[in-house]
């Protein structure tokens, strides 16, 4: 056959767009591309990350201060697994919700009872 005689292509050629969602790594640091698409809401995301990290910070403080208050020292085992368990935000706003010396101390048992189960199947 001469070249110019040649059979076209058998695939299907369509041109379109693919909006693939956002792949999970991509959530933590964004692209480019994306500060770029939309720099407001890059820079709201970025304060909201810093307002998290600062309030995040003075309650562990606040918790560090109800520990030392209720008598627990830094020396403590207690003190460590409190700290521990309260890095999860949750978990914090339920220690910082205890009212009580001996509520707290029951918190940190049971919780840190349940989460050391659980950490061993």
């Amino acid at each position: 056959m001469p070249p110019s005689s040649h059979q076209p292509s058998k695939r299907v050629h369509r041109e379109f767009s693919v909006n693939s969602p956002r792949s999970k790594k991509s959530s933590q640091t964004p692209s480019v591309e994306e500060c770029i698409e939309d720099p407001g809401q890059f820079l709201r995301e970025a304060r909201s990350q810093k307002a998290r990290r600062n309030n995040d910070s003075r309650e562990l403080a606040q918790v560090q201060e109800i520990l030392r208050q209720d008598g627990i020292s830094e020396a403590d085992e207690v003190f460590m697994q409190a700290l521990e368990l309260c890095r999860d935000r949750l978990r914090r706003q339920g220690f910082l919700g205890m009212t009580s010396k001996e509520g707290r101390l029951n918190w940190i048992k049971v919780i840190w009872g349940f989460v050391s189960s659980s950490k061993s199947q």
